[in-house]
């Protein structure tokens, strides 16, 4: 669990060997670091304030002290999402085609487009389901 997204964003210093839920847990505990958001937000061509209102903005505003961890939840979080777009690019085969498709209105998501929906930890889990129904070829 968040292993791939981890070293998506770069990670190497957390040893994921155990992946018992209390490892896991200890480990968000820790917070990523500020330099996985600007990660992230490549990744996902956005800008790091679009990242951060998906993962949660702490305090109501739009950024982070320079250096400073994320908290738990926001970590979590980003986590999620990055498997959401690491699923979405086995799925369609590359970043950019997997960019589109999380930029593209869907229908099964009331025309919304999915990145809309990773706001939310129940939103993450909808489009997961959107993409193993697309990978077990239901489309409709």
């Amino acid at each position: 669990m968040y292993q791939k997204a981890f070293y998506i964003l770069g990670g190497k210093d957390f040893d994921f060997k155990d992946g018992s839920l209390l490892n896991i847990i200890q480990f968000l505990k820790i917070g990523l670091p500020e330099a996985m958001l600007y990660e992230a937000a490549r990744l996902m061509g956005l800008n790091k304030k679009h990242v951060i209102l998906l993962i949660g903005k702490a305090s109501g505003s739009t950024s982070l002290k320079s250096g400073c961890r994320l908290s738990p939840n926001q970590s979590e979080r980003m986590l999620m999402i990055i498997e959401v777009l690491a699923q979405a690019e086995e799925y369609y085969g590359n970043n950019a085609a997997a960019l589109k498709w999380l930029n593209t209105p869907n229908l099964q998501l009331y025309n919304e487009t999915p990145l809309n929906y990773l706001d939310t930890v129940m939103g993450v889990k909808l489009v997961l389901e959107e993409l193993n129904k697309l990978s077990h070829g239901m489309t409709a």
